[in-house]
């Protein structure tokens, strides 16, 4: 389970890492589903369905990443999920047929670069 920094090294290298991504999930957060914790966001993500998307504690995803929630249970990401620089998960490909949804575990790591398709 990821841990809360312990000390003022923690705290910034957590900054300089990710920058100010939680008042980033702040600004964003009543856009995402009812209940859904604040997620630290990098730069320049994109979302489409946000409210579609519940987000569980600590969640982190990094920058330039394209998040396509339009599917019909919706995406949920649970407490330590990690996705990494320029994904993309994309629940529908133009008009075809939507996608179920996508539940990722607990404490998953995604690597940089990932695309993950559920259409």
């Amino acid at each position: 389970m990821r841990k809360l920094p312990r000390s003022k090294n923690d705290l910034f290298y957590i900054i300089n890492k990710i920058g100010f991504g939680l008042l980033r999930g702040i600004f964003r957060y009543p856009f995402f589903k009812f209940g859904s914790s604040i997620p630290i966001l990098g730069r320049n993500i994109k979302f489409l369905s946000s409210k579609k998307i519940d987000f569980g504690r600590l969640v982190v995803l990094s920058s330039n990443g394209y998040f396509d929630a339009c599917c019909q249970k919706g995406i949920k990401l649970e407490d330590g999920v990690t996705i990494r620089e320029f994904f993309w998960i994309q629940c529908r490909s133009g008009l075809n047929k939507i996608g179920k949804g996508l539940h990722i575990k607990s404490n998953t790591y995604i690597g940089p670069f990932s695309k993950i398709g559920i259409g």
